[in-house]
């Protein structure tokens, strides 16, 4: 580091830099949930990843959501579609690699009006409520990247309906 910074001052002064570079700032996420929900945040900034897990404090029995936000860094500006559906597919591969089965897949509109699909999962060990659970992915912007996997029914559809970046 030392060096670098050493032939930068050496340069002369009149040398410009005029290049694009990724800068990563902080923003707002919001979820519009009732009050019988709790919603805690975890960061993992070792993978770019955080993690918001929902649950409802009224009945904990009724079973929880846990919502991935993934920054994909990449050095060309991604196609967010291209890249959402990559991943929805590899995940969805894991899912039944685990050998859970896709029983039943839905439509819903993210808070931005783009169709997202919701894929529901019967499990083959089961870990939630009824043994069934709904599995998203989409994306707020071309780097940042939603994956919800929710055992909360009617509340998957108003995560995925309420959850944006705000001002």
């Amino acid at each position: 580091m030392a060096v670098v910074l050493g032939l930068a001052l050496m340069l002369p002064a009149s040398t410009a830099l005029e290049t694009k570079i990724l800068i990563v700032k902080e923003a707002n996420l919001t979820i519009d949930l009732d009050s019988a929900f709790s919603i805690s945040n975890m960061l993992v900034a070792e993978d770019d990843v955080q993690v918001i897990l929902v649950e409802n404090v009224e009945d904990p029995s009724a079973g929880n959501a846990a919502i991935l936000v993934a920054n994909i860094i990449v050095p060309e500006k991604p196609d967010p579609q291209l890249q959402s559906t990559f991943m929805e597919k590899f995940m969805i591969g894991y899912f039944e690699l685990r050998g859970d089965k896709e029983v039943g897949n839905f439509s819903v509109n993210d808070s931005y009006g783009r169709e997202v699909i919701v894929h529901t999962f019967s499990e083959k060990t089961q870990t939630t409520p009824g043994g069934r659970y709904d599995f998203a992915s989409w994306y707020l912007d071309e780097w940042n990247y939603i994956f919800l996997r929710s055992s909360l029914n009617d509340t998957t559809i108003s995560i995925i309906e309420t959850l944006a970046i705000v001002p």
